[in-house]
Order: structure tokens, then sequence, then C-alpha cells
């Protein structure tokens, strides 16, 4: 086993918060809202040379407020093409249980204050679906944003 340094970064919900309450829950494909989701990444950040995979099963569907869900992926999407350079972004999905975890990796990011930042404002949306998100960095493989949340 390689011992190399790794960061981790996890921001989670408040107990207590009933966030079933908040949303309206709605049955849609994953793999399409992420591929819709994707003019949107890259619509006002510089693109660097980066290419974005949607490695989402077709058949993975969630049931859960489509609207708060694109606006994390979005700005996720965002976080990391802006950390990134010359990489080549995958975004998959895996369900485990009741919970699902969406996650983006760029082989090329860079971590930094700026970025951990800007995902604790999208905190507050992650809150609202009972979600967390969790950054991972390692320099010579890149970085991974996960969103984990409840599928209903």
């Amino acid at each position: 086993m390689r011992n190399e340094a790794h960061e981790f970064h996890t921001f989670s919900g408040q107990p207590g918060n009933d966030f079933r309450a908040a949303s309206t829950h709605t049955c849609f494909s994953l793999h399409k809202c992420v591929s819709q989701a994707v003019p949107e990444l890259v619509s006002g950040v510089p693109a660097e040379k980066n290419t974005i995979i949607n490695d989402v099963y077709e058949d993975l569907f969630v049931c859960t407020h489509k609207e708060t869900l694109n606006a994390i992926l979005v700005r996720l999407g965002k976080a990391i093409i802006k950390a990134s350079q010359n990489s080549i972004i995958h975004i998959s999905a895996k369900p485990i249980g009741n919970i699902l975890l969406v996650h983006f990796k760029s082989n090329h990011a860079h971590h930094s204050q700026e970025l951990t930042q800007s995902l604790q404002q999208t905190e507050a949306l992650a809150e609202r679906l009972g979600g967390c998100i969790t950054i991972s960095h390692n320099g010579k493989y890149g970085m991974d944003l996960a969103f984990t949340f409840v599928n209903h």
C-alpha cells in the first residue's frame, strides 16, 4: 500500500433538519439530469481543455427534488471545472441501499481554500436533500467531489 498524503473535507447536514418537509419528490433519470446539467456546468467557466464524461448508468433513477439536485450538480461541476486544467472529469453515481453517491472525479484538479469555501455555500442545498459533500484530494491522482443523499 502506498503511503501518500490525502486531504479530506466533509460537510454534513445538521442533526434534526427535516429535509423531507422542504420539497416535493419526483422520480427521474439521473443520467438525463446530468446530461441536461452539463451545458450549464460549462457556461461562464473557462474550459481549460477539460472533458466531461457522464458515466451515470442510463437506468439509474432517483426520487428527490429535481431542481435542488440539479442546482447541486451544477455547483459541484463548476467547482471541479474551475479547479481543473487539461483534465478528464468523470461524473458517476452509485446506489448504496437508499443512499446515492454522486461522484465527480478529475485527474488534474488542485484543491484550494476558495474551492472549500464555495462548497460550504453549496452545503445548504445538500442539507435540503439530507446529504453531504466530501472532497478528497491527492496531488498525484487528482480530486474527487462526492455528494451523498437519501434516494426516496
